[in-house]
């Protein structure tokens, strides 16, 4: 299979994947503190370590490095991916999800009704209308800060022939943003990826080059 011969082939992956299905996601909730899997989430985290292993193999997955955030949904994903992956080599990452302002912690539905305007402008950066240095959302982290923190932790996950990050939604769009070479600078690019719960995208990097795996990649391509 030629999809896969590429991906044993490059010399380093990277594999960027968001958490299962939590109960938190059911809710609808913006950022917050996580909850556990659904039982839905555990499945689809199989599912999508079966792909991961028909593609790569399970020779070259024994020695991967697994890093998740300090999440409750992303940690018990992590796990289970060690366990499906069979490698023992899982490291937390410093780095935690963007801090939404006004948004963390409650729904859509809640956030349209107390912030207005605060919504609006997360609906023009979903559609691609602004970027993220355009969005307003009160007591929002500072994408800069948060970027640059990105750029740190890539450095340590680069360090790996095969690496697997399991991701919040906005550590997903901040890492897949920065492989893609886009930046939080006015211009710069930096957009909304819409991502499902373990949607993955790959990467096989060096040193100067950066290049997507379609065979490894759930997300669409038309969005990347």
């Amino acid at each position: 299979m030629k999809g896969r011969l590429q991906a044993i082939n490059a010399e380093r992956i990277i594999i960027i994947v968001r958490h299962g299905e939590s109960i938190k996601n059911r809710k609808g909730i913006h950022g917050g503190s996580g909850e556990s899997l659904t039982e839905e989430g555990r499945a689809q985290v199989k599912n999508v370590a079966s792909l991961i292993q028909s593609q790569i193999g399970k020779k070259r997955l024994e020695t991967a490095a697994i890093f998740s955030p300090n999440n409750i949904q992303a940690v018990e994903s992590a796990e289970l991916f060690s366990i499906c992956l069979g490698t023992n080599n899982y490291e937390l990452l410093s780095i935690e999800s963007l801090n939404m302002g006004v948004a963390h912690g409650i729904t859509q539905e809640e956030l349209r009704r107390s912030y207005p305007s605060a919504a609006s402008s997360l609906d023009l950066w979903r559609n691609r209308q602004i970027d993220i240095s355009q969005l307003a959302v009160p007591g929002m982290g500072d994408p800069l800060i948060f970027y640059n923190l990105g750029l740190q932790e890539l450095q340590k996950i680069r360090c790996n022939d095969m690496s697997i990050v399991v991701c919040t939604s906005s550590l997903f769009i901040l890492f897949t943003n920065i492989l893609l070479k886009k930046n939080v600078e006015p211009g710069g690019n930096y957009l909304h990826i819409p991502i499902d719960n373990c949607d993955l995208v790959a990467f096989s990097v060096d040193e100067t080059e950066t290049i997507l795996l379609p065979e490894l990649t759930t997300v669409s391509i038309e969005w990347l």
